[in-house]
């Protein structure tokens, strides 16, 4: 859960940079095959001459029809470098444009991602409902805590917090992560947010870092599950209060 979106991502950013890469290889290649600028010299009978270079005694005419195929393989050359090589610059620049695409899809998730959910109360899930479901569930989730290692017990219960959530009537926003969603909505019962960003931030740990957590880190879970149980009940009775007035 709350992956949406990582592997595309991943993915898409190495092909951009091998595309780059390979289009800079091939730029340089380019680069380095097209020939210098022919010298010309000029006598005082004569037109002017190309003067080819001491290295180029064995290309260099012996005659006018040699002179012909020379300066007409010469002109071939050049051709199919100045090809290959507008061909390397207009890959370098599609994979920078793709790279640059992808960078900035990244930064707009990253800045949706953050944004607090502050929707009117009378529009979205019925919040009534889901706290009713929350209190209900207190024990389970605490349950599922204590069980296997502490890496999964944190998962387990906050994997269970959220189905617990999707059981209330709460959907998944196609531009946000489960785990998104789910800390959007309980901030909506005004619950601690240093509880919430601890409880959230143990379930990441738990789930994608590598190291083991310990049973310190299922303690601090424990108590973050039960204040967070608290702050739900608080706020649906303040509701239910509310709507009885």
């Amino acid at each position: 859960m709350g992956t949406t979106g990582r592997g595309d991502g991943a993915r898409w950013s190495r092909v951009a940079l091998a595309a780059t890469a390979a289009a800079t290889a091939l730029l340089a290649v380019w680069a380095a095959s097209v020939p210098g600028i022919p010298r010309v010299i000029s006598g005082p009978h004569m037109g002017p001459v190309t003067q080819y270079g001491a290295d180029d005694d064995v290309f260099r005419p012996s005659s006018e029809v040699d002179a012909q195929s020379f300066r007409s393989a010469s002109v071939n050359g050049d051709s199919l470098a100045a090809l290959v090589g507008w061909v390397a610059v207009g890959l370098v620049g599609l994979a920078l444009l793709v790279a640059l695409v992808l960078a900035l899809r990244a930064l707009l998730r990253s800045l949706q991602g953050s944004r607090a959910v502050e929707a009117d109360d009378t529009a979205g899930p019925d919040l009534t409902r889901i706290g009713t479901a929350l209190a209900d569930d207190a024990e389970e989730r605490l349950a599922v805590l204590g069980r296997g290692t502490p890496a999964e017990g944190i998962v387990a219960a906050w994997d269970r917090l959220e189905d617990t959530l999707r059981a209330a009537g709460l959907t998944l926003a196609a531009s946000r992560t489960s785990t998104e969603t789910a800390v959007g909505v309980l901030r909506r019962f005004a619950v601690d947010e240093s509880t919430l960003q601890t409880l959230a931030g143990l379930y990441r740990e738990a789930a994608w870092s590598r190291h083991e957590l310990t049973e310190e880190h299922r303690a601090t879970a424990e108590a973050a599950l039960t204040r967070l149980a608290a702050d739900v009940r608080s706020a649906a009775a303040a509701r239910e209060a509310d709507a009885r007035a």
